[in-house]
C-alpha cells in the first residue's frame, strides 16, 4: 500500500509513506481487516483501530465526543476516510491477544 499512515497507542500521529516494489509488513494489535471503499464511499474509524490506507484515500482527522474525554481520557480522535481505495483496520480484541501472549510466556 502506498501512503501508510497510522497512530501509536499513545494517540500521536505517525506518518510513514511506503513506495516502490515488494511487500510491506504491517503489525497490529488484534486481527486486521481490509475494507475496500468505492469512489465517494466513506467511513469513520476510531484512531485506535486505524492501521493503514492507500494514498488514493482522502482523510480528515477530527475530534469525536466531548472535550473532557478528549483531554483527560486520550480518547475521541477519529479518522474520517473517503474512497476510492483500501483501508486496513484492526480489531484490538484483548482476550485473543492475551491468550496468544500467555502461550509465549512461561509463568
Amino acid at each position: 500500500m502506498e501512503g501508510v499512515q497510522g497512530f501509536t497507542s499513545g494517540g500521536e500521529l505517525v506518518w510513514l509513506k511506503v513506495s516502490g516494489y515488494g511487500g510491506v509488513w504491517v503489525n497490529s494489535y488484534g486481527g486486521m481487516e481490509t475494507v475496500n471503499l468505492k469512489p465517494g464511499e466513506s467511513m469513520i474509524i476510531d484512531n485506535f483501530h486505524f492501521v493503514a490506507m492507500d494514498s488514493s484515500i482522502k482523510y480528515r482527522i477530527r475530534k469525536f465526543g466531548g472535550w473532557k474525554s478528549f483531554i483527560f481520557g486520550g480518547e475521541g480522535i477519529v479518522v474520517e476516510v473517503e474512497g476510492p481505495g483500501r483501508v486496513i483496520i484492526q480489531s484490538r480484541s484483548l482476550p485473543p491477544f492475551v491468550h496468544l501472549i500467555r502461550k509465549m510466556i512461561k509463568v
